[in-house]
Order: structure tokens, then C-alpha cells, then sequence
């Protein structure tokens, strides 16, 4: 009955739209912005809030915000693309054995004695005493004794409570500015409203209404090439002065036309070299007619020099000026290209900047084609580097295959025996592990057929 009756009240004065009436949760605040005028029965009518205003221009639109309330924002390349999976991980996993974040916590940490000693020397410290532990800062000043007592105000003005912060943020009763003070700012201080695209009020000229209207002006170039139209004018050379028409009609002297006829150029015609005056036998050949000597061309190629005169040169690498030391010598004076006189540190400790050629240098089989492993930051080289057993073994285990002892030191001998010096010590590559192990279990496995397979984890 009484949504009814409130229905009843509405009905019988103009329509307020978007008005919903329900009770005030919080009658002790004042409601910002104007207080409402219906109340029927006690009952405030709430108005909605505003809302984004409808009609907005393409470009506003397109910037709008399109993530509605906890959703993440997604970029226009990415929609619809799901994220790759973590795989692995990233960045360069810890060995065991590693400290990590626990090792760095008490890395530090004294308990006991050494807390109480350490504490005893740090006393003094101008940081301990300046900044007590739990409390402000000790500044060394010597206040008055009337700001010890209760009663004290404080220092500096008293704040005025002139009202809530409310009232300041939302003003009762606000005009807001008019259109022509808000075009103001925006010629004087670029103050535009959110969203709202610049406009500067240019009066353009009508021709610029023409869809086929360039800005910028055309500067026809004075050269021989008839003002820059040359190729316009290449094209249309059998064209009237009016588009689609033929050139007019030209009435000159029979000799310059015949001369221009004879001269030009004519497209699938050679060209006349005025050469035809000349009586010429059939069988006549231009040039000199080629000479009858005994030299042949295999003598030209092999020449016919003594055997001195086929000696390099004496002054051939090195010098001959007289006054000056010459010493032959093993090693090649300078500095080489490749500075494999030098030891080169550890590429991942070389500055980017060093344009140094050690030689180790990857080339373009890197890029063509890189390692099955490179994105693992597990190159080809390391590979064939020599680790001991025990790298080997959690190699292995790391992935997920389990090798008894013995068959580990048979596999490990194989292994060091392909690298040819027979070292134990220096240890084996993975890569000679990685053959040693399928020869050996090759072999177990056509011995005996029926032997169950090598036990993998995972």
C-alpha cells in the first residue's frame, strides 16, 4: 500500500526520471550537491549517479576505458592471444646447495654474547644516538620547559574548522562556468576537458572542401625539361593541347621536315649514320686483318723467359734500402687480427663495448641455426667441456635417469677413452657420456633381449 500510495504522489506531478526511493543508511551525513525537493512521507527520493554522457565522438570513444571493474587492461595486439605457460621457469635456477632468501636473512644475525657485544660497541654511534631504536629522532635541541607541560597548544597557527571537507569538495549551490569562460581557458591555458578533442576554430578556405586538395605549393622548376613535366609530356607527345585530342595540323618547309625525317630517331629503325653514299664489294670486312707469326698463344701464356729473369723479385717481403738492420725472423711482426696473444677473459665478463677479436666469436650458423638448447641458456660448447664424475652423475639424475655405480664407471671409462689421452682426472664431456651410454646399454640390450628397459623417472 504504501509503494502504491508513493506511486499515487508520483503520478500526480511531473515525471522524474531515473529516481529510485528507498531510506537514507546514513541520516547523520548531509548528502552532497542539492538536497531533493519530493519526499513524500518521509521518504527520500535518491537520484542515480551521473553517468558517462551518451552520443561521444569516434575519437572519444575509441579512448575510453574498455576494462570493466577487476578485469586487467588488455592491449589491442594481444586480444585474444593466450599467454605462453611459465614451462621451467625463468631466469637461472639455484643449485642445491646454494644459500638463497633464508641464507640472506641470517647472514648477518648475532643472538646472544655477540648480539649483547655488538650492541655495547655500536653505543656511540652517532646513528644509535641520533635515531633511538622505537623512537623520533634526537636532534640534540634544548626546548623550552613550558612546552614540557600538558597544557601546551603546540607550535604554529590553530586550526579554524569552518566546516566539513565535504562542503569543499562538493559546494552547495555551484554555477558552473559559462561556455564562453570555458573556451576561454582552452585558447589560453590548453585547458580541455577530459577526452574532448582540440579544436582550435580555423576558418578554412571552400577549395579545402575539395577531396583532392593538397596543401603545400607547386614550384615548376625553369631547367630544360620543360618546367618538371617532362614525363607528362613524354607520355602525351601525340596529344592536342586539349585532353583526348589530336595535335594540329602544322604547315613547314618541305626541306626541314625531310632533314627531321632523316635525322630523328624511329622506333624499330636504326638509326641513319649517312653512310650509304659508299660502293662496297660484297665479301668487303672492316679492321685490320690479323697478322701470320710463329708465336703461339701457348707461348704467350707460358712465356719465353730464362729462368732468372722467372725468380720473384729480391726485394719480395722484405727491404733493400741500404742503412737499415733487416732480421728474418720466426714470428710476423704487428699485431694479428685474431689476438691469440692474448688471454681473453670469460665472455660473460666482457664489456659490451670491447670490439677485441679473440677469435671465439660466434658466427652466422648461431643465427641461422641455434642451438636446441639456447633459450635453456645451455649452449653447444658446453657440451664438449670436461666435467668430473660428480657433475656427471646429477647431470644424469637431473635428467631422469638412474645408473648404478658399476654401470656409471663403465660408462665414464668409454667416455674419457674417446677423448684420446686416457685422463681420469680431467673427467669426460657430456656429449662422449651421452654416445658411451647408448653403446653400453646398446649392447646389454641384444645380449639379452628379454632385460627390462633402463628405469626413468618422470
Amino acid at each position: 500500500l504504501r509503494s502504491a500510495a508513493l506511486g499515487a504522489l508520483a503520478s500526480g506531478r511531473p515525471k522524474v526520471p531515473k529516481l529510485r526511493f528507498g531510506q537514507d543508511v546514513a541520516p547523520g551525513v548531509s548528502a552532497a550537491g542539492k538536497t531533493p525537493v519530493c519526499e513524500p512521507n518521509g521518504c527520500k527520493v535518491i537520484g542515480e549517479t551521473p553517468r558517462t554522457p551518451e552520443g561521444l565522438s569516434d575519437m572519444r570513444m575509441r579512448h575510453r576505458h574498455r576494462a570493466g571493474p577487476g578485469e586487467a587492461t588488455v592491449h589491442w595486439g594481444r586480444n585474444g592471444v593466450p599467454f605462453p605457460g611459465p614451462g621451467s621457469g625463468y631466469g637461472r635456477p639455484n643449485l642445491r646447495g646454494e644459500g638463497g632468501v633464508a641464507q640472506n636473512f641470517i647472514s648477518g644475525q648475532k643472538v646472544g654474547v655477540a648480539e649483547y657485544r655488538n650492541l655495547v660497541a655500536e653505543a656511540n654511534f652517532q646513528s644509535t644516538v641520533r635515531e633511538p631504536l622505537g623512537k623520533s629522532w634526537c636532534r640534540g635541541h634544548s626546548m623550552p620547559a613550558q612546552t614540557e607541560e600538558p597544557e601546551f597548544p603546540g607550535f604554529g597557527c590553530a586550526i579554524r574548522r569552518s566546516g566539513p571537507a565535504k562542503e569543499c569538495i562538493f559546494p552547495r549551490d555551484y554555477v558552473p562556468e559559462a561556455e564562453e569562460v570555458r573556451k576561454q581557458y582552452c585558447r589560453t591555458h590548453q585547458s580541455w576537458a577530459a577526452g574532448e578533442m582540440t579544436n582550435r576554430d580555423y576558418e578554412w578556405p571552400k577549395v579545402v572542401c575539395n577531396k583532392n586538395h593538397r596543401f603545400g605549393a607547386v614550384e615548376l622548376v625553369k631547367d630544360s625539361n620543360k618546367h618538371g613535366l617532362g614525363v607528362k609530356t613524354a607520355l602525351s607527345m601525340d596529344v592536342g593541347s586539349e585532353p583526348l585530342s589530336l595535335p594540329r595540323t602544322r604547315v613547314v618547309e618541305s626541306v626541314l621536315e625531310h632533314f627531321r625525317h632523316l635525322n630523328a630517331d624511329h622506333i624499330g629503325q636504326s638509326r641513319a649514320l649517312f653512310q650509304n653514299g659508299r660502293e662496297l664489294p660484297h665479301h668487303h670486312a672492316f679492321g685490320l686483318p690479323t697478322s701470320k707469326e710463329d708465336t703461339s698463344a701457348g707461348q704467350l701464356i707460358h712465356e719465353s723467359c730464362s729462368i732468372d729473369k722467372q725468380q720473384p723479385d729480391d726485394d719480395l717481403g722484405r727491404c733493400t734500402a741500404r742503412g737499415r738492420q733487416n732480421f728474418l725472423t720466426k714470428e710476423p711482426f704487428g699485431v694479428p687480427s685474431v689476438r691469440t696473444d692474448l688471454v681473453p677473459k670469460p665472455r660473460h665478463k666482457r664489456s659490451v663495448a670491447n670490439t677485441v677479436n679473440f677469435g671465439d666469436d660466434h658466427g652466422a650458423r648461431a643465427l641461422v641455426a641455434p642451438g636446441k638448447f639456447q633459450t635453456q641458456n645451455v649452449f653447444d660448447e658446453d657440451f664438449l667441456q670436461r666435467r668430473p664424475t660428480d657433475d656427471l652423475q646429477q647431470i644424469l639424475r637431473g635428467a631422469g635417469y638412474d645408473v648404478g655405480e658399476e654401470e656409471f664407471e663403465a660408462i665414464f671409462r668409454s667416455a674419457v677413452g674417446m677423448h684420446g689421452d686416457g685422463d681420469m682426472e680431467s673427467g669426460a664431456s657430456v656429449e662422449a657420456v651421452m654416445v658411451a651410454f647408448s653403446d653400453h646399454f646398446g649392447r646389454l640390450r641384444t645380449r639379452q633381449p628379454t632385460a627390462p628397459p633402463l628405469s626413468a623417472r618422470g
